[in-house]
């Protein structure tokens, strides 16, 4: 298996919507999401998602 990590950067509002319409499409559940923490190289909030695919 490998890891693959999804990032949303942007507003808190923003990525709630995002993460509410993957969840519509199953892609992932809400709390699979990391806690909103800081870019480094931006300063915004960002969330990240890792998905295990197989090989």
């Amino acid at each position: 298996r490998e890891p693959v990590r999804v990032m949303l950067i942007g507003t808190a509002t923003g990525m709630e919507l995002i993460i509410a319409h993957l969840h519509q499409v199953g892609f992932a559940e809400p709390r699979a999401w990391s806690k909103p923490q800081l870019d480094p190289a931006t300063g915004q909030p960002m969330r990240i998602l890792t998905k295990w695919i197989r090989r």
